[in-house]
């Protein structure tokens, strides 16, 4: 489960928690049933645009490589209306990635299809409108991984975790609302906070949503951390280079320009990739996998 680097932490504070209790009730599900992401909040945005930026791919390198946060925003805004802006398929189809499909086409050569793992999906939501669709994609292909994660790091710790917001009942009435009770261009889980609002306050209920957030960026350059296992992709013997080519991987990883900017993340693509790669290679060495079948 360390593909998703948010496991660490949680099953750290599980096992804290563990001094204190054995069960415990989380929130997970709340975001998924109640439109509780920003990432919806984007696609509202996008999907009635029309691309302003026709010259977007000739100017994204010059923009990455400018070291202000303001500047790296306005490239990100100027990929994602030059790839997304009135698309809902691609926006659909990437709603959750944390790597770009040009991306992953440029180190497959265009033998990956990120459009064949939710093909089956798109197809039963079609009778749903865009903004349904992308609730009901959360439930079958994000929310999973999100409890599997929860129930490996609390059990970890042996703490049963118990999930009030999944109640079976509750999902299906919170589907059923209007999307205007959940979520708009600006706000989300509208309902549940102006519920939480009677019990806990304007302070407390609209006080601004954080996630989990990880130095990510400082793991992977520590050199008495994550950076000795990152190094090893770059080895001959990692089997994914059986795969891609590893000279252009490196060239990529290592460039300092623009790199994809996520339509649900504001992470670059690159960082995720470098995760993922690390946390592969060394899967190979722990479980001493030879081969990819």
């Amino acid at each position: 489960m360390l593909d998703i680097p948010n496991t660490i932490p949680i099953y750290l504070l599980s096992k804290y928690a563990k001094e204190y209790i054995t069960v415990a009730l989380t929130g997970e599900g709340a975001d998924e049933a109640f439109g509780g992401y920003s990432k919806f909040n984007l696609p509202l945005k996008l999907i009635n645009t029309n691309s302003k930026f026709k010259i977007a791919d000739s100017i994204s390198n010059f923009l990455g490589s400018l070291p202000t946060a303001k500047i790296r925003s306005l490239a990100r805004k100027i990929y994602l209306n030059k790839h997304y802006a009135g698309k809902p398929k691609d926006i659909l189809r990437d709603l959750n990635c944390y790597i770009a499909p040009s991306t992953l086409n440029l180190l497959f050569n265009d033998k990956f299809d990120s459009q064949i793992a939710i093909d089956k999906y798109l197809q039963q939501l079609e009778g749903f409108d865009f903004h349904k669709q992308m609730l009901l994609l959360d439930h079958k292909m994000y929310l999973f991984t999100l409890l599997e994660r929860q129930d490996r790091a609390c059990m970890g710790a042996a703490i049963e975790s118990r999930l009030p917001f999944l109640d079976p009942d509750l999902v299906e009435w919170g589907l059923n609302l209007p999307i205007g009770m959940l979520y708009n261009n600006n706000n989300n889980k509208i309902i549940l906070k102006k519920l939480s609002e009677k019990i806990f306050g304007k302070e407390f209920t609209y006080r601004q949503k954080v996630g989990f957030p990880l130095p990510i960026y400082k793991w992977l350059d520590d050199k008495k951390g994550f950076n000795f296992y990152l190094d090893k992709i770059y080895k001959n013997d990692f089997i994914l280079n059986e795969i891609f080519d590893k000279i252009f991987v490196k060239k990529y990883l290592t460039n300092k320009g623009f790199s994809n900017k996520l339509l649900c993340y504001p992470d670059e693509d690159r960082m995720w990739l470098k995760w993922f790669l690390m946390v592969l290679r060394t899967a190979q060495d722990i479980f001493r996998i030879t081969e990819i079948k």
